[in-house]
């Protein structure tokens, strides 16, 4: 998942420094470093587990990212989400 995302959009957890007003839009945040920690803990026990944080991931991205200015982040967080479900469903098959 990693090379779908070379700007690291989704790698780090996002603060209120960095997006305002972040905490009071989503209310359960999600990113790549987190996803990797609960991979290492095994908290994911099926795959639908971890796909349902991935999701959330994107989800999140595009709730956030509200008005024209967001388009760009919303448009990145839906072509990432459609490659992580095409690799997905082929893993499925």
């Amino acid at each position: 998942m990693k090379q779908s995302d070379p700007q690291n959009l989704f790698l780090n957890p996002v603060t209120d420094a960095i997006a305002p007003g972040y905490s009071s839009v989503i209310d359960k945040p999600m990113c790549m470093r987190t996803i990797e920690e609960k991979m290492r803990r095994s908290d994911y026990k099926t795959l639908s587990e971890f796909s349902k944080d991935v999701l959330l991931m994107f989800s999140n991205c595009i709730k956030y990212n509200i008005g024209p200015e967001g388009q760009w982040f919303r448009d990145e967080a839906r072509r990432q989400q459609k490659v992580f479900q095409d690799h997905i469903s082929n893993k499925a098959e």
